[in-house]
């Protein structure tokens, strides 16, 4: 937005949604983790948001370039929508209860405007309209604002369009997330994260127990060329069976008991449409019953996160209850202590 556009169109536009629409919050040139929007504003009793976009236009292309400038806000609210109803209500004073729909329903009502100015009001409103006409619901949906120094007319009114909203998630955060979520649910009581030196997992024990013997969510290593995030959700038996059934017999009989329950729990949890599958030929020689997801993009967001929460919530609702039958996580032999990594 140049200095011009700003003052001849934004800020009029910005009073015009402050004096006559009556919003608790307008702001010229609004920046949040997404870009910068030229002018934002929120109505609280409407629920509603108002975004407009100025152009200096002194030809017909210029509506269209304002066009692609509405869809491309489109774009920026809904990857970042959490951050963008953040930032206002921080801005505005707003707490986010004042949004509680708009994050249960993961969507915001949003209305946009071109901001043009008054003086070739005859000249290009009606080719403006008609562009408008030629593209659509969105097209129909855009109101018009004119506007010269102070003062500011809305030609058209605007229909308010539902943008569905992700929130986004570093990998740290994913985690954080999920190990909130989990340990405080009834069904994993007894469970503990523990620390490794890995950032790609992250992994429940019992609470003091062998840390050979653990739920996990694994970021797996990106292929050449893959633009996604994969995922593997497990238990993991790290336990060598070859190698413990000759050294401690005791240790042995109980890897066959868990590995017994893990088998049912697979049978359990594909029951219930949970694809877990259970294999033995990994690692060195251990056993693990895992499932694998993929994002649908290269980001990480809130979808993202439910499923491989619910998934690992199935797995631990699923198998935990047979492990705490057999004192699944104690520790009765110093070989059982001996870590190796894999991942």
């Amino acid at each position: 937005m140049s200095n011009n556009e700003e003052k001849i169109l934004n800020k009029p536009a910005k009073n015009f949604f402050e004096n006559k629409i009556k919003c608790e919050f307008a702001k010229n040139e609004f920046r949040f983790s997404a870009g910068t929007l030229d002018l934002v504003a929120y109505n609280r009793k409407q629920k509603c948001f108002h975004v407009g976009e100025g152009k200096l236009a002194h030809r017909v292309s210029s509506v269209g370039h304002a066009v692609g400038q509405l869809i491309a806000y489109i774009s920026m609210i809904q990857e970042s929508g959490f951050d963008f109803l953040d930032r206002i209500s921080k801005e505005a004073n707003l707490y986010l209860t004042d949004f509680t729909d708009f994050l249960e329903n993961k969507a915001i009502k949003v209305c946009f405007y071109i901001i043009l100015p008054e003086k070739l009001k005859s000249k290009i409103l009606g080719p403006a309209e008609l562009m408008l006409g030629n593209i659509g619901d969105f097209g129909e949906s855009i109101g018009i604002m004119f506007a010269k120094y102070s003062k500011c007319e809305l030609y058209k009114e605007a229909k308010p369009i539902n943008i569905k909203i992700r929130k986004l998630y570093s990998r740290d955060e994913l985690y954080e997330a999920v190990k909130n979520k989990l340990l405080v649910h009834k069904e994993s009581r007894g469970l503990e994260v523990f620390e490794i030196d890995w950032p790609r997992c992250l992994k429940f024990r019992e609470i003091g127990g062998n840390p050979n013997l653990h739920f996990e969510i694994w970021h797996k290593h990106s292929k050449k060329g893959d633009k996604f995030n994969n995922f593997e959700i497990a238990f993991h038996l790290e336990w060598n069976l070859k190698h413990i059934k000759k050294k401690h017999k005791t240790t042995y009989k109980r890897a066959r008991t868990i590995i017994r329950r893990m088998k049912q729990a697979r049978t359990t949890l594909k029951r219930n449409l949970h694809p877990f599958v259970f294999t033995k030929a990994w690692g060195e020689g251990w056993a693990k019953l895992f499932t694998t997801y993929q994002t649908k993009s290269e980001n990480i967001d809130n979808e993202d996160l439910n499923y491989l929460y619910e998934e690992l919530l199935a797995l631990v609702k699923t198998l935990l209850p047979k492990l705490k039958k057999i004192s699944w996580g104690r520790k009765t032999h110093r070989l059982e202590e001996n870590k190796t990594e894999f991942d």
